[in-house]
């Protein structure tokens, strides 16, 4: 055997006691009593997240096309116009959001919208629906992009943008802030 080699016994003690970051534990299986209005069981939301026009693309100044959360497994980061990730999001402004929306409107269902400012300046008309609709808006970012290793001013910055663009299309009725990617 390796001299490296722990027992059971030896292993949990060395994880128990070593420093972990993580909060793998939560409320140990006692939650927190939750008391929802008309002492409802369950509270569900419906959240469409809307990034189309403010992702990665080399048309909004980045080095590289999108490539989080596609449809293409393995999918790399062109310098140039991605064909196929610019048909995903583009099909979701022009057909996915109005079917999504329409369906809601019919039987009157409120909506979330996670929406990302740039995105949602480039569609006037999604914009003026989620209105009419009287949909609830939360920040998704100023862009949809990984803050994780960027400059905190220029994330400070976007969030700053975000906020102020959400404001001036929705009348100050943004309710909310959800990132959406590292940070």
């Amino acid at each position: 055997m390796p001299e490296s080699y722990l027992s059971g016994a030896e292993l949990i003690e060395q994880i128990q006691k070593s420093p972990y970051s993580r909060d793998l534990v939560g409320y140990h299986g006692q939650p927190p009593e939750v008391k929802w209005p008309n002492n409802a069981k369950v509270a569900v939301q419906f959240v469409l997240n809307y990034e189309e026009g403010g992702e990665k693309h080399i048309e909004h100044g980045d080095e590289g096309s999108e490539q989080f959360l596609s449809e293409i497994i393995g999918a790399a980061s062109y310098p140039a116009k991605h064909m196929s990730m610019d048909s995903m999001y583009e099909y979701g402004s022009r057909a996915g959001f109005w079917r999504i929306h329409n369906e809601f409107q019919r039987r009157k269902l409120p909506m979330t919208i996670f929406g990302v400012a740039m995105a949602l300046v480039r569609n006037p008309y999604i914009v003026e629906a989620i209105k009419q609709a009287d949909y609830d808006v939360v920040s998704h970012g100023y862009r949809w992009l990984h803050y994780q290793e960027s400059d905190l001013e220029v994330e400070k910055q976007h969030m700053e943008q975000a906020l102020s663009v959400l404001e001036n299309l929705f009348e100050n009725k943004t309710i909310g802030w959800y990132t959406g990617r590292d940070s």
